[in-house]
């Protein structure tokens, strides 16, 4: 469905998001939203499907009549830049949140591209902690060492799941999609699975990482 700028102001309007606000969440220029809203210019697709996934990504619902909130709890993120979209909901659902967690399920730091460390910055730089539970032997290690705890390396899939305030996102589709569940009781329930694992787990003693955050 093609989905116009007055849809997209309205959606604006639903969340009470400036123009600003947007450009933020979407990772499009402030300017360019302006011009697109003004009808100055046409944004390619590809810059339109990430305004539009902002949105979505905070209940946002596009109908063939307007706009209106989504009532179920389930969104998709998928495309170019995906994992750092959802890094990017993970922030602004965090952000200036007492006692913020992100809580990380079998990722690789050596792994992670430069845009994906940034994102991680960009987090603990908010004052959001962190935990992670990575592949036992593992010494590419890039946050502090006590936030990180391991698991048998048999059991290991590097397969990433997040759990971030009332939030689970799960990666699927070989790691080139995510599912987002809003769900304060799923959240909590994923909480205290992790919790009860990291009781359990052994923690690393050195990293090897020749990049730290």
């Amino acid at each position: 469905m093609k989905v116009n700028v007055n849809q997209i102001r309205a959606a604006r309007g639903l969340l009470n998001w400036s123009q600003k606000d947007l450009a933020a969440r979407s990772g499009i220029s402030n300017i360019s939203i302006t011009h697109y809203e003004s009808g100055k210019t046409t944004p390619h697709r590809e810059t339109q499907d990430k305004i539009i996934q902002a949105l979505e990504l905070e209940g946002v619902v596009f109908t063939m009549h307007g706009v209106e909130m989504k009532t179920d709890t389930v969104t998709t993120i998928e495309g170019e830049g995906w994992y750092m979209r959802l890094l990017d909901d993970v922030y602004y659902s965090l952000m200036d949140k007492k006692d913020a967690e992100l809580l990380i399920l079998c990722a690789d730091d050596a792994v992670s591209p430069p845009a994906v460390n940034n994102r991680y910055r960009k987090i603990r730089n908010a004052g959001i902690a962190m935990r992670q539970l990575v592949k036992e032997g593992n010494t590419y290690l890039m946050g502090p060492l006590k936030e990180y705890k391991y698991i048998p390396a048999k059991k290991f899939r590097n397969y990433v799941s997040l759990v971030y305030g009332d939030k689970v996102a799960i990666c699927t589709d070989n790691n080139s999609k995510a599912l987002i569940f809003k769900d304060a009781q799923l959240s909590e329930t994923w909480r205290n699975i992790f919790d009860v694992l990291w009781d359990e787990l052994s923690p690393p003693k050195e990293s090897t990482a020749d990049e730290r955050f």
